[in-house]
C-alpha cells in the first residue's frame, strides 16, 4: 500500500520481512501480522511528520541556520527545561529524514537545518493508517492530543500531565492501551507468552501483577493461561492499580529509581518467582520512537534518575539496558523475548518485548 503526499511524493509501504516469521514462530498468527507492520511502518512516519509540524510550530526553523545545542535553543526560545528531552526528540526526527544534520562539539550535539522543511502531510498518512486497520484511530488520536500540547508545555503556559491525564485526555488512553489497538496489545502478548512459560511446570501459581491500568494486559494473560489449560493451577491473582490516572504510578519504565522499583519487585516474589515485564523497547541506544512523542511531555516520564550503564537518558530502555538493571537488581536466568538482538538487524522498527528475570534464594 502507498500513501499519496501532498507534496507529490508517495510513502512506500514495504512488506515485512519474511524472516520475521521465523523469529516470531511461538506466538499467535493474528498477532504479528502484516496488518500490525504496516500499521507501525504508518504510525512511525506520521511522527516524523509531526515532528516537521511541531518544528515549524516551535519557530525551530529561525533558529538553526546556524549550530544550535539543545540547550541553546531551550534559551534563545524560553522554553522550559522540562522540554529539552521532547526537543531533542523532535530533531532526532528531522535529522532521519535528513532535514537537520547533527555533529559532536566537545560532548555537545548540534543540529543545524540543511533544507527547508515542507509543509506536512498529515491527513494522508491518518487516511492510510485508518485504512489499515479502523482501530489505527486510538493511537493516532492520543499522538494529535499530545503533540497539541507541546507548544503550551514548552513554554510553561500549561502541564503535560494535567493536560494529558486530564478529562480529556483520560479517554484517550483508555481507548489507546485497549487491546483492540494492536499496536499496543501485541506488548500484552508477548508478555503473557513469557509468563505462561515460565510458570507452565509449576503446579501452584501465584500472581501479582503491577501497575495493571485498565486490565488489558490482565485479559490477555488470563486468555493465554486458559488456552494452555492453566487456569485452574492459578491459586491467586493479585491485581493492583485499579484506577485511570495509572501512568502516575507503578509502570517500571517510568519508575524514578528503576533498581529500586525492580529490587522491590524481586523482594515480593517468592523463592525461584519470576517477574516478567512486557514492555516498548527502544531497538538501538537514542534512536527516536513513535511512542515517545505522547508520553514525553509528562513530567513521570522525563522526571527519573539516570544512571550511565542502565538509564542514560528518561524513557524508553534498550534490551541490553534492561539486562542490565535485572542482573544489577539481583534476579537471575534474564532473558528478553522475542529474539530483539536479531530482530532489529532486519527491521529497526520492531519495539515489542518482555524482559523476565528469576528470584534465585541461595540455600547457603
Amino acid at each position: 500500500m502507498n500513501a499519496p503526499l501532498s507534496d507529490g511524493q508517495t510513502f512506500k509501504m514495504q512488506p515485512s520481512d519474511p524472516r520475521l516469521a521465523e523469529y516470531l514462530k511461538e506466538y499467535p498468527p493474528q498477532v504479528f501480522s502484516e496488518r500490525l507492520y504496516q500499521s507501525i511502518e504508518l504510525m512511525e512516519r506520521h511522527s516524523v511528520e509531526m515532528a516537521i509540524d511541531l518544528a515549524r510550530r516551535l519557530n525551530l526553523v529561525d533558529h538553526l541556520s546556524q549550530w544550535r545545542s539543545v540547550d541553546d535553543l531551550c534559551s534563545r526560545l524560553s522554553f522550559q527545561p522540562s522540554f529539552k528531552f521532547a526537543l531533542h526528540w523532535i530533531l532526532e526526527r528531522l535529522v532521519e529524514i535528513e532535514c537537520v544534520e547533527a555533529r559532536i562539539d566537545g560532548n555537545t550535539r548540534c543540529y543545524h537545518l540543511r533544507c527547508t522543511l515542507r509543509k506536512p502531510d498529515l491527513e494522508s498518512l491518518r487516511a492510510a493508517a485508518l485504512q489499515i486497520d479502523p482501530a489505527n484511530a486510538a493511537t493516532l488520536d492520543l499522538l494529535d492530543h499530545a503533540a497539541s500540547l507541546y507548544p503550551v508545555v514548552a513554554n510553561g503556559e500549561q502541564s503535560g500531565d494535567r493536560n494529558l491525564l486530564g478529562p480529556q485526555g483520560v479517554p484517550l488512553w483508555l481507548n489507546y492501551f485497549h487491546n483492540d489497538n494492536l499496536t499496543y496489545s501485541v506488548n500484552n502478548w508477548v508478555g503473557a507468552a513469557l509468563a505462561v512459560e515460565r510458570v507452565s511446570t509449576q503446579h501452584t501459581i501465584r500472581i501479582l501483577e503491577i501497575g495493571a491500568g485498565p486490565g488489558s494486559a490482565s485479559e490477555i494473560l488470563l486468555r493465554v493461561f486458559d488456552e494452555r489449560g492453566l487456569l485452574p493451577r492459578v491459586e491467586r491473582y493479585l491485581v493492583t492499580e485499579p484506577n485511570a490516572f495509572f501512568l502516575r504510578r507503578n509502570v517500571m519504565h517510568i519508575s524514578r529509581d528503576l533498581l529500586f522499583s525492580l529490587s522491590e519487585a524481586r523482594s515480593a516474589l517468592a523463592s525461584d518467582g519470576w517477574l516478567v515485564i512486557g514492555e516498548c523497547l527502544r531497538p538501538y541506544f537514542n534512536q527516536p520512537i513513535y511512542p515517545e512523542l505522547m508520553f514525553q511531555i509528562l513530567e513521570s516520564f522525563t522526571n527519573v534518575q539516570t544512571d550511565p550503564e542502565v538509564r542514560p537518558n528518561p524513557g524508553f530502555l534498550t534490551a541490553e539496558q534492561w539486562r542490565c538493571a535485572f542482573t544489577r537488581a539481583g534476579f537471575q536466568r534474564v532473558e528478553v523475548a522475542p529474539d530483539i538482538d536479531r530482530i532489529r538487524e532486519i527491521y529497526p522498527h520492531f519495539f515489542t518485548g518482555a524482559i523476565c528475570g528469576q528470584n534465585v534464594v541461595s540455600d547457603k
